[in-house]
């Protein structure tokens, strides 16, 4: 639960949202036209048709409409739209936005929304900042293997070499292992779909020797690696 007492408002507006049509509006639409909502709303074609009283029919439709598909917005949950990490003092700032509607006191009916973007500053978890420093480190990874040619690491010996050859703890080595292999897996997918793209755009056949070299050459195979390989490189 966020403390209010440490809320910052960024900004506040007033909007007003389009609702489903109230009582007043229903009521100028036709029987045909009132049958065509209920049926869209989902309500059963014979729980209208066994209705034989035309007014009884228009009434019942018009209260299903209202039930179903009432004339205010739908809730919105708050969103969150960024959030600040402060490491050095275990502090996070997470910002929100709220969308709080506004009824009438006297008929219910809705008037508009306030539409507002708050900041609060609460303690950061040390589970939440286990998970970001794993987050930092996958990335870090990452933005490493964005760097490589893929072609030269189809190997199990290249693998191992890029995951082991650095001094890191065994954990690491893993995550390293695990990181390029997802990416040579969908760099694979993203060189193949290309080719059969092309090839139904140009009409080159992608099976010519040029072609099938150059899949050859990218084509990754996944490896298994055990931890036990892993501490012993």
């Amino acid at each position: 639960m966020m403390d209010t007492n440490n809320k910052k408002v960024i900004s506040k507006e007033k909007v007003v949202f389009p609702v489903p049509p109230d009582l007043s509006k229903l009521q100028k639409l036709t029987n045909e036209e009132l049958e065509v909502r209920c049926y869209n709303l989902g309500l059963d074609r014979s729980q209208i048709e066994n209705i034989n009283d035309e007014d009884k029919r228009r009434v019942f439709m018009i209260n299903e409409s209202l039930r179903i598909d009432p004339p205010i917005p739908k809730t919105m949950q708050p969103i969150l739209i960024n959030t600040e990490y402060n490491k050095q003092d275990m502090k996070k700032t997470v910002t929100f936005k709220y969308v709080k509607h506004i009824f009438d006191k006297v008929n219910k009916n809705y008037n508009y929304s306030i539409l507002s973007i708050e900041k609060y500053t609460v303690p950061l978890q040390m589970n939440e900042l286990s998970c970001l420093e794993k987050s930092e480190k996958e990335n870090e990874i990452l933005e490493e293997i964005k760097g490589l040619a893929i072609e030269d690491y189809t190997t199990r010996e290249s693998i191992l070499k890029f995951s082991c050859d650095n001094g890191k703890s065994n954990g690491e080595k893993r995550l390293r292992m695990v990181l390029l292999q997802k990416y040579l897996q969908t760099e694979q997918d993203k060189i193949s779909k290309d080719l059969l793209q092309k090839e139904r755009e140009t009409g080159i056949d992608t099976k010519t020797p040029r072609y099938q070299r150059y899949l050859e050459k990218t084509k990754f195979k996944h490896h298994r690696i055990t931890n036990h390989e892993i501490s012993i490189y």
